[in-house]
């Protein structure tokens, strides 16, 4: 792992098609065979390095044929159209888990995924309310409702993901 200086704060999204608390979690097979999920953030406060990187959205979908244990996961990184040259550069960065501590999201990623698509570029809707255990991420021109990245990995498709889980990180 080479060592960079970077953060994130911000809402948080993860979502999976299996049933609730995420079997892969807990080393289980995933509820219908195979894993469909997204992760989501809207950034309210980060950097890599040098380079700001508040009010920033991104989000990744997956596809694994299995648990997600077992590997041979694919991604579709999507991130907001807003972001300058040297902003993606930096979210790719640490999407990419090279520069995370071992065991932690970006870094297992990185072990289980095997395929990376090109990235979306796109306007993004995000809005979050823990209280009322509500929050929506959606790629504008996707249909969708909560817990939503809607773009299927690698073939630019619109995606449904039922959601459960949200934080603050």
């Amino acid at each position: 792992m080479a060592a960079s200086d970077w953060r994130l704060e911000g809402e948080w999204i993860k979502n999976c098609n299996c049933a609730f608390g995420c079997p892969c979690d807990f080393n289980a097979p995933p509820t219908h065979g195979s894993c469909e999920g997204m992760v989501g953030m809207r950034i309210t406060r980060g950097h890599f390095e040098g380079t700001r990187l508040d009010g920033l959205v991104f989000a990744g979908t997956v596809h694994f044929p299995g648990a997600l244990h077992e590997g041979n996961g694919q991604l579709q990184p999507i991130i907001d159209e807003r972001a300058t040259p040297e902003q993606r550069q930096a979210l790719f960065e640490i999407m990419s888990g090279k520069h995370s501590a071992e065991g932690t999201l970006f870094q297992i990623l990185s072990v289980i995924v095997t395929k990376i698509h090109d990235p979306v570029f796109a306007p993004f809707e995000f809005s979050f309310d823990k209280n009322g255990a509500r929050r929506a991420c959606r790629r504008q021109g996707c249909a969708g409702d909560r817990g939503r990245a809607d773009q299927e990995p690698g073939d630019g498709r619109c995606a449904s993901h039922s959601g459960r889980d949200a934080g603050r990180l």
